[in-house]
């Protein structure tokens, strides 16, 4: 189980943590709302999108998952029921191609500008990119 940043809430729920599908290809993601009495539920599901990893910041979960050659970024706000629209009403952005078909590491950092950090394996290398537009945009910043 992989744990979040912060709780946030959901109705009367608090979302606190995530776990992976035990099922197919265990490649999923449920997102996981624990009531008053400490009992989890499955509240919603990351489909589509193979390897995800996901960080909650501030009541918003991020998530990074590989498809077709790249990592992708989506974003809920209610544990993942459904997906918060970018500016161009997507709900997902492209945020590395090409790249290997692999977990991503995310961070969102608690810092001035509170940058998205999303290393991207892309053997030999591992690629950084960074968002300062809450993942509207990313540059690559380095490869190592």
């Amino acid at each position: 189980m992989t744990e979040p940043h912060r709780s946030g809430s959901l109705g009367q729920a608090h979302i606190r943590r995530i776990r992976e599908k035990q099922e197919g290809n265990g490649d999923g993601l449920w997102c996981v709302a624990y009531g008053d009495g400490g009992e989890g539920s499955e509240v919603g599901e990351v489909t589509g999108l193979s390897h995800p990893v996901m960080v909650e910041y501030g009541g918003i979960w991020y998530v990074v998952g590989y498809r077709g050659g790249g990592q992708y970024l989506r974003k809920s706000a209610d544990g993942c029921q459904t997906w918060l629209r970018f500016a161009d009403g997507s709900e997902e952005r492209l945020v590395a191609s090409p790249a290997d078909e692999a977990r991503a590491g995310l961070v969102k950092v608690d810092t001035q500008g509170r940058p998205l950090v999303v290393a991207v394996q892309r053997a030999p290398a591992i690629d950084v990119y960074v968002s300062v537009d809450d993942g509207e945009t990313w540059v690559k910043e380095s490869e190592v």
